[in-house]
């Protein structure tokens, strides 16, 4: 579902250099560090009343990567409207799948998935002239029927999964997933017709934020669903052709119960097959904490992960967090971080523990010159970590050393603000 953000501030960039006429607002979503070392970002850019899929790539030591798109920016419009990305995949030949949704008649928007070649050409060999566009139900007389992917991820097949939700926007929220062939087709041995959409039995009503694949081909997605009043840590799988497996949790699903209120936003899978969530949680009393929880594969909270399974840390999450599991077994989160708002990054041992070598006892502070939020992660093959979202409405990436510091070889002192604005003025938008 598109969000109505509000106009840029002229506190949110330079003053000196700031113009009206150059501005966008632009959110990073996702983060892929591609096999030659090269980071791309993707999200959402608005000038206007326009919304676009946008992409950044950057090189290895920060800069705007010249052989990519124009000048390293690429905004894409996707279906007839307004058109944003949620998540991002690199293939193994280079190429990328960028993810989200893109409104396809006034009153409905549809799963979006494009394909982009190593230098930031659509592939018009994919789909239909590089898109896949997917509309679920068509809405009623006079009302909306939205459709949105939030996560992707790529088979060992080249097949193409992604996961999100379909609503009416008042008050309906339904499990939507959808899978694609190489060639950017449905995959008609997925659900029905290459499409599953839930709207009865144990994942009525469930959210969905993230998505995972494991070794087995299941799929693997998080979000939220309701216990009573309150919304709390949820998580789903389907069987390798969309059916829900019921033999994971209660009927396919698992509720977790944290605090107040919760929300899953992130889903890694380990090695041995263990599922790592990561949300946030509202602790009465404490504010908004990052909240983390390890199942086994048949869905039973891991007990010998910290408390019962469950980890909370004290930091103000701020929207969704991103996870990342490195070879050794050690869980990377990143995330925004509340008052005033900053990138957070946390690194956790095996058993849960915080892990003491990292940042300040495990935890990781940035501040950008602006309001900053993380909203996605990934691992370098050096090790080094990188953190990405936005900051003052553009583009942020931030890179950091191992121990946890920022590396100062990348970008500016560590950090890398780019705004998009720019991009749109050749096209007279």
């Amino acid at each position: 579902m598109l969000l109505l953000l509000a106009a840029p501030a002229t506190s949110s960039r330079n003053a000196t250099s700031f113009n009206p006429s150059r501005a966008s607002i632009d959110i990073g979503q996702a983060v892929v560090v591609q096999r030659d070392g090269k980071i791309v970002l993707a999200g959402t850019s608005r000038r206007g009343s326009r919304y676009d899929f946008a992409l950044a790539r950057y090189t290895t030591n920060g800069k705007l990567d010249p052989s990519f798109a124009k000048g390293g920016l690429l905004l894409a419009s996707v279906g007839r409207g307004a058109s944003g990305a949620n998540a991002i995949a690199e293939q193994r030949d280079g190429k990328l799948i960028v993810a989200g949704r893109a409104y396809v008649s006034y009153h409905q928007s549809a799963f979006a998935v494009a394909r982009y070649t190593r230098q930031g050409v659509i592939d018009r060999a994919f789909g239909r002239d590089g898109k896949a566009l997917t509309a679920f139900r068509k809405p009623e007389q006079g009302k909306f029927s939205v459709a949105s992917v939030s996560g992707v991820a790529l088979q060992r097949d080249g097949r193409i999964v992604t996961a999100g939700v379909t609503s009416d926007v008042v008050r309906v929220t339904r499990v939507a997933l959808a899978r694609y062939t190489r060639v950017g087709r449905l995959d008609v041995g997925f659900g029905k017709g290459g499409k599953v959409e839930i709207d009865s039995g144990p994942l009525r009503g469930v959210g969905v934020r993230a998505v995972a694949l494991q070794r087995d081909g299941k799929v693997v997605v998080v979000g939220y669903g309701s216990t009573g009043k309150q919304n709390h840590f949820t998580v789903a799988r389907f069987t390798k052709r969309g059916a829900v497996d019921r033999g994971f949790g209660n009927g396919g699903r698992v509720t977790t119960v944290l605090g107040h209120w919760s929300e899953a936003g992130a889903v890694a899978v380990q090695a041995d097959g263990k599922i790592v969530v990561a949300g946030s949680v509202q602790v009465v009393g404490a504010g908004t904490q990052l909240g983390l929880v390890r199942y086994l594969q048949d869905g039973r909270s891991d007990l010998d992960f910290g408390t019962d399974g469950t980890v909370l840390t004290d930091f103000a999450v701020q929207g969704p967090p991103a996870v990342v599991i490195q070879p050794d077994g050690r869980i990377v989160v990143a995330c925004g971080l509340n008052g005033p708002r900053r990138f957070g990054l946390s690194r956790y041992d095996v058993d849960g523990a915080l892990d003491p070598t990292f940042g300040e006892v495990g935890k990781v502070r940035t501040k950008f010159r602006a309001g900053s939020a993380a909203r996605g992660v990934a691992r370098q093959r050096d090790g080094r970590i990188v953190a990405a979202g936005s900051a003052g409405g553009d583009f942020a990436v931030a890179r950091y050393t191992t121990e946890g510091t920022l590396d100062r070889s990348f970008g500016s002192g560590g950090t890398v603000i780019t705004p998009l604005g720019p991009a749109w003025l050749p096209r007279g938008k």
